[in-house]
């Protein structure tokens, strides 16, 4: 018997392939709107909530700075699950 032949890998098991892309990105997806609610919360938050942000940060970053960060890190972890979608 060819053992060639009847043994399959792991990484030879298309389902298996999509499996092992497609767990990751989901959870990217969720953190990616984990990281969208975030930010718009803190574009909306009190005046409370932004002085509290800043004391606790010690205003490294700013507000604004978080909110644009996190928009930056949303758009590359979507770009990234697009960049799987495809291939």
């Amino acid at each position: 018997m060819n053992s060639d032949a009847t043994t399959a890998t792991a990484s030879s098991d298309p389902v298996d392939l999509n499996w092992r892309v497609l767990v990751p990105a989901a959870e990217l997806d969720e953190w990616a709107w984990l990281i969208t609610r975030l930010a718009g919360w803190l574009d909306q938050s009190s005046q409370t909530t932004a002085a509290e942000f800043t004391e606790y940060f010690q205003a490294r970053p700013t507000v604004e700075a978080a909110i644009w960060h996190l928009d930056q890190i949303t758009e590359r972890i979507t770009t990234l699950i697009y960049q799987w979608a495809r291939q």
